[in-house]
């Protein structure tokens, strides 16, 4: 009777080893990964359980290969965007953690914060990405003017994406088919040239600067919360004072802690976390602020007194 043979596991350092694809993909570690690919464990790994379509696209694939680490997530049915960062030295970290910032000021998308590698800032970020040997489908250009030589438009299938203000100048002398090359572009405009786009800006008129004494900023009622909770108690919660601020044309605030909250957002409110003891003034800004004033304020009262005996 011929013995069945053990398969040999990848251990990614958790002490568990890995068997199937499945598990592979569900414990993934790039830097183990990559390892094991320099060992040729990963390959005969592949080989020993008949993943050959995944074997055969890394027989060729050399460890000093820069693109390496994307080629074998492409292979091995992994997201490499994903696990990026695992491979990234301190500057590395440093100059992309930069970058992002910089892009939130454009978004709050974290999908498109994560892709922060795929997007330009300008023309020299444009073409750095690419001339990268796996270009994503979606590419962002980010508040700025580009030039789209021909050299660029031979990339197909890319979905440009503009953040903020994007214009594009097309750089050819024969009409493109960009629906045959699968180019498209959303939120972008097309411009004749770089100072249309700059033109665009409206020159701001200068006034002269005459010295006025600022208004006295007026007198806010002063409210002390005491529920025992963030603002939850039946008689004061966020839906509550939410619901009564929504019923006023005028924009009123809570003001905690030097910042003011939109008193018609549940979800500002909560956040918050208005607490026992609290101090809180209340604005209003409208042609019903008067009404605005007196109805949040009476209601934030009433939940303190209910809850503290009005002491």
């Amino acid at each position: 009777m011929r013995q069945r043979k053990n398969k040999f596991g990848l251990d990614f350092g958790d002490g568990a080893e890995i068997q199937t694809m499945e598990e592979l993909r569900e414990k993934f570690n790039l830097k183990k990964i990559m390892e094991y690919f320099k060992n040729r464990r990963l390959m005969a790994w592949l080989e020993d359980r008949f993943y050959s379509d995944e074997a055969d696209a890394l027989k060729s694939l050399k460890p000093a290969d820069p693109n390496a680490p994307q080629k074998i997530c492409e292979a091995l049915g992994v997201d490499y965007e994903e696990y990026a960062e695992e491979l990234d030295d301190a500057e590395t970290v440093a100059w992309r953690q930069k970058r992002r910032e910089k892009l939130r000021k454009y978004t709050d998308n974290e999908r498109i914060i994560k892709r922060v590698d795929y997007v330009a800032f300008d023309q020299e970020d444009l073409e750095d990405i690419m001339r990268d040997a796996f270009l994503p489908n979606i590419i962002y250009l980010c508040d700025n003017f580009f030039r789209f030589p021909s050299g660029i438009l031979r990339k197909t299938n890319i979905d440009y994406v503009g953040l903020g203000k994007v214009a594009v100048k097309i750089d050819s002398q024969k009409p493109i088919d960009f629906r045959k090359l699968n180019i498209s572009f959303r939120n972008i405009k097309f411009v004749e040239d770089e100072q249309e786009f700059f033109a665009e800006e409206k020159p701001v008129e200068v006034k002269p600067v005459v010295e006025e004494k600022p208004a006295p900023e007026p007198q806010l009622p002063t409210i002390r919360l005491s529920d025992t909770q963030m603002i939850l108690a039946d008689s004061l919660n966020p839906a509550a004072i939410a619901q009564t601020a929504m019923k006023f044309k005028s924009r009123i605030f809570i003001k905690h802690e030097g910042k003011f909250i939109d008193a018609k957002s549940v979800n500002m409110l909560k956040v918050r976390g208005l607490v026992k003891g609290t101090y809180v003034t209340v604005k209003t800004e409208g042609t019903d602020a008067a009404e605005a004033m007196k109805a949040v304020t009476e209601l934030l009262q009433k939940g303190w007194q209910k809850n503290s005996g009005g002491k």
